[in-house]
């Protein structure tokens, strides 16, 4: 065997792995499999494959895995933190860094990333037959405004994260005729199912991402609008999509609607006040305390995972919304960290690859790095397509 073909399949095989295995924490977390299938596996395992590229002599060096570098290194600097908390917090942030020059060096046609996309859908069909068989017994006219859990092992913004996303997967293949051994009927199904589990949990987070993935996907080329082939595709998934909802709605007694507009038990009687904390489930109020905390540690930032300390108005929750919580705990290196995120939202190649690196960037504004899903798709996303191959497909 060549070198040549060494390099080739050790990407193919990296790219399998780093794919299939890591969303496997979904089905995990659903079925309580910990320690056999560790809560945190994405995590885990994507520490895996940075080691695999450092151990292999396959990691590229550049300016974003630098930044990665010393992303770690002001976590060292500031110290006073643990293992646990850096662990939980910031290693999504150290892996994505780390490997994204190395995505970016990657080279495929669109068959093989059709094929690969596939690696993902797969852990997401087992959690969507997991979560039917564990929703047998869940009425939706006992749901409240506030209600957390609906599969009680996992809490519910996982959930809709998971499903949302899954959601948008599966439209990806509908749109692109992805084969999977079912129909496109069969596919809109499992695409609808991942929707209704994921509605009913009643977080909002995931499945407006998974429907701003889609959106996108379908309105971001305004001239494929018009083309027979997406018209009709739109004429199939848009009615299906307002029926599940105002069924939803109706069977959970209206409060579907009322928490997609933010309203709780509290605004409903009157002793809260509805405003942009109340939407957002107090994600805003962290957000605004963190930036406060960067603008008072700005060089480095402060303890990894102790930003919640140091909020003014004593929000002690975890940070929800990354990039905030990079600038308070990374300072001027989690600042250009974001910049290079940014950038990468308005430079990966249009099309597919641009829908799946918003997805995974808008999770991050909802879940932080809670799931392993912003990593995966934030890597996926920068790799190169070759052209004259099937290029269309992509835009």
């Amino acid at each position: 065997m060549t070198s040549f073909q060494n390099e080739t399949r050790f990407k193919h095989l990296f790219l399998v792995g780093f794919l299939y295995f890591p969303l496997c924490e979904a089905v995990g977390r659903l079925h309580s499999l910990d320690p056999f299938i560790p809560w945190e596996l994405g995590k885990y395992m994507a520490i895996f494959f940075v080691l695999i590229l450092v151990f292999s002599g396959k990691m590229v060096w550049g300016l974003r895995s630098g930044l990665g570098v010393l992303l770690i290194l002001t976590t060292l600097i500031n110290g006073n933190t643990t293992w646990k908390l850096v662990f939980f917090n910031a290693i999504i942030a150290y892996c994505l860094m780390l490997m994204r020059d190395f995505f970016k060096s990657l080279v495929l046609n669109s068959n093989k990333l059709m094929l690969y996309i596939r690696y993902l859908v797969l852990p997401l069909i087992i959690f969507l037959f997991s979560s039917l068989s564990k929703l047998s017994e869940f009425k939706p006219e006992t749901v409240q405004l506030n209600s957390r859990y609906i599969l009680n092992e996992i809490p519910s913004n996982q959930i809709a994260t998971y499903m949302g996303v899954g959601f948008f997967l599966f439209v990806i293949m509908y749109k692109f005729k992805i084969f999977l051994g079912v129909t496109d009927w069969q596919k809109l199904s499992l695409g609808a199912g991942l929707l209704i589990v994921g509605i009913i949990s009643f977080s909002r987070g995931g499945i407006l991402v998974g429907m701003a993935g889609v959106l996108f996907l379908y309105f971001s080329r305004y001239k494929e609008i018009l083309k027979f082939r997406y018209l009709k595709q739109m004429i199939l998934i848009i009615p299906i999509l307002i029926v599940l909802v105002i069924y939803i709605n109706k069977r959970t007694n209206g409060n579907l609607f009322l928490r997609y507009q933010g309203e709780t038990k509290g605004t409903l009687v009157g002793t809260k006040q509805k405003n942009i904390n109340t939407l957002t489930t107090e994600r805003y109020s962290i957000m605004i305390n963190d930036l406060i905390t960067f603008k008072k540690n700005i060089l480095l930032g402060v303890e990894t995972g102790k930003s919640m300390n140091y909020r003014v108005n004593g929000e002690y929750q975890l940070s929800h919304v990354e990039f905030s919580r990079l600038l308070a705990e990374h300072g001027l290196v989690g600042l250009f960290v974001l910049i290079f995120w940014v950038i990468d939202l308005f430079t990966v190649q249009r099309g597919l690859l641009k829908a799946l690196f918003l997805v995974g960037f808008l999770t991050t504004f909802h879940g932080a790095t809670r799931t392993i899903l912003p990593l995966i798709f934030m890597l996926i996303s920068t790799v190169q397509i070759s052209k004259g191959i099937n290029t269309k497909v992509l835009k």
